[in-house]
């Protein structure tokens, strides 16, 4: 795939509703769902985090850099 064909793409990608949780609960064993309750109903600790995806090209070629951070607690 060349940059302006996934350039054209992407806008589209956002726009599509993203069924992870319902896919995952779909194919989960029963005690993975009994565990996801229980979890449900604890108060969550969450870290923060962030994904940064570059997408560049040039010279004929399409190159992406995907980055992840993640902030340890101090």
């Amino acid at each position: 795939m060349n940059f302006d064909d996934f350039s054209i793409r992407i806008p589209k990608i956002k726009n599509l509703p993203l069924p992870g949780e319902a896919s995952h609960l779909k194919m989960a064993p029963q005690f993975r769902l009994e565990e996801l309750q229980t979890a449900r109903k604890k108060p969550q600790i969450t870290k923060k985090a962030a994904v940064m995806a570059l997408f560049l090209s040039g010279c004929g070629q399409f190159n992406a850099i995907i980055a992840h951070f993640t902030k340890e607690p101090s």
